[in-house]
């Protein structure tokens, strides 16, 4: 007891004890803003103290987790991978992204028509040919037919206009691609990336789920439309008040609806697929949209329909290209360790961002390195370079340590 009061007794002499002492000729007024000044001070204390003990124990936390790392190259199937990973040990963290990924399923069956159609445009241009004086005078027409005149263009092309028809209706989804390739890579140069592509870190998942969730209330039937306004109006030129502006409204309500869009183009898009005259065209330029990552117009009828609900079959083979390094976290739901924090990191597999590796071999407790079957890729940098060879000295290649981990190198 007396060796406690000693240190709890003050020194009149410490020159701490003289600072802290209030003043001598202190008001009321004075001394109530000072204390408040201290109660201030002491909340704030306590507040930093609270922050580092919670920042101790998240550290704590993170270093007693199972920290993964995924390597390989472009297209190997680490996101596939890690999706497999989380349907089976972490089920209800999965079907949390669902609605973002449903906007990914419709991207990868957009991408798919795109390249439909501009086989079919090149198909159109190669096969047209310019009538001769020549060719007249031999009686050699095109598609059995003998112009009179020289200079005429004709197609000689299996495909027709009920072809050309449907091509001109579904144009109408590349600009959605655009809009929502805009969303996801806001920073993405002018032009169209050829792969879905989002930037790790970006929260690109959350704005996919605001997004299905803000279009979820569009995807109702409309209402039937007024009736026509009286022909006398129509010959003057007059209209309904607003058409035009309701009309804008609706154009720009449909890029970011998707769905509306693709359920107005189903039977479109599953006739165009199914057409025997247009997978002879696909045959003949060698294009096999089977072997496309996201490939999904077999199931055109069922991704296309209105309320579409992805599954997770759907969810695995979607197609989406990381850039960057991405951190998953989630927790292990089943399986031997349950209650386990988990961290995933997912990096990018291009030869261009190699040299960002090598941070993530620290602290990690397994690499899972993954390699395509396929030997028939090409690099994104050049396609006239297969991925197994080593890039040209024209290629960028970044300098990687030959060891501990030679497989870093190009």
């Amino acid at each position: 007891m007396a060796s406690r009061a000693f240190w709890n007794a003050q020194d009149p002499d410490d020159p701490l004890t003289k600072a802290l002492q209030p003043p001598l000729d202190e008001s009321p007024e004075e001394r109530a803003v000072r204390l408040r000044e201290q109660e201030d001070a002491q909340r704030v204390s306590k507040e930093i103290d609270d922050e580092i003990a919670q920042a101790r124990k998240a550290y704590d936390r993170r270093k007693r987790a199972i920290k993964i790392l995924l390597l390989g190259q472009a297209e190997s199937g680490k996101s596939t991978t890690l999706k497999n990973f989380q349907l089976q040990f972490s089920p209800q963290h999965f079907a949390k992204e669902r609605a973002a990924w449903k906007t990914i399923i419709q991207l990868n069956l957009i991408r798919c028509i795109k390249r439909l159609l501009e086989v079919l445009q090149e198909e159109w241009e190669s096969s047209l040919q310019t009538t001769t004086a020549s060719s007249i005078a031999k009686g050699k027409g095109v598609a059995g037919r003998t112009p009179s005149t020289p200079g005429v263009r004709f197609s000689t092309s299996p495909l027709n206009d009920h072809h050309r028809r449907i091509r001109m209706r579904l144009s109408a989804l590349l600009p959605i691609e655009l809009e929502l390739m805009r969303k996801l890579l806001p920073d993405a140069a002018n032009g169209s990336p050829r792969d879905v592509c989002v930037r790790a870190g970006s929260g690109w998942k959350g704005v996919l789920a605001a997004l299905s969730a803000n279009t979820s209330t569009l995807d109702a039937p409309a209402l039937p439309a007024p009736a026509p306004a009286p022909l006398v109006s129509a010959l003057k030129g007059g209209s309904r008040p607003g058409t035009a502006n309701s009309q804008a409204k609706d154009r720009d309500r449909d890029k970011d609806n998707p769905s509306a869009v693709l359920a107005a183009c189903r039977d479109d898009i599953v006739a165009l697929w199914e057409d025997a005259v247009v997978q002879a065209v696909l045959k003949k330029h060698n294009v096999r949209l089977q072997d496309m990552p996201g490939f999904f117009l077999n199931d055109a009828g069922r991704v296309a329909a209105i309320n579409y609900e992805p599954s997770d079959d759907d969810i695995v083979r979607a197609r989406v290209r990381t850039l960057g390094v991405e951190e998953h976290h989630f927790t292990m739901e089943s399986g031997a360790l349950p209650g386990t924090e988990w961290y995933i990191y997912d990096v990018g597999g291009s030869r261009g961002v190699r040299q960002h590796w090598i941070p993530y071999f620290d602290d990690v407790q397994a690499i899972i390195f993954l390699a395509p079957l396929a030997f028939n890729l090409t690099l994104e940098e050049d396609a006239k370079v297969n991925r197994l060879v080593r890039p040209p000295p024209s290629l960028p290649c970044p300098a990687l340590p030959v060891s501990p981990f030679s497989f870093t190198q190009c």
